[in-house]
């Protein structure tokens, strides 16, 4: 669905390696990938944060941010592919609500 009126989203990017930003799935990809859908759903995108580093860590200072501003303002948080939020995705039911689709 479309965002009506000019909706605000924040986006989350993460790349895991130096390889992945070579290999065209880095951060500059993706920033590209959410900027083409924010313009094609009629969305303006507030804020992006960022992490680099692997994500079988649980270190991820930007993530805990953008969780943090979308759990204050009820306001989802858009990714590239999901993979960038875990390395393991959960499915649909098991997230409880951590995911929400527009």
């Amino acid at each position: 669905m479309a965002g009506q009126g000019g909706e605000s989203r924040r986006a989350y990017i993460r790349e895991s390696t130096t390889k992945q930003g070579r290999s065209g799935l880095g951060l500059e990809a993706q920033q590209e990938a959410l900027q083409r859908f924010a313009q094609a759903e009629g969305y303006r995108l507030l804020e992006t944060f960022k992490d680099v580093g692997s994500g079988k860590h649980d270190h991820r200072p930007a993530l805990d941010a953008a969780l943090e501003k979308a759990r204050k303002e009820q306001a989802p948080i858009i990714v590239a592919k999901l993979d960038r939020l875990s390395r393991d995705v959960l499915r649909p039911d098991e997230a409880s609500g951590a995911v929400h689709r527009d």
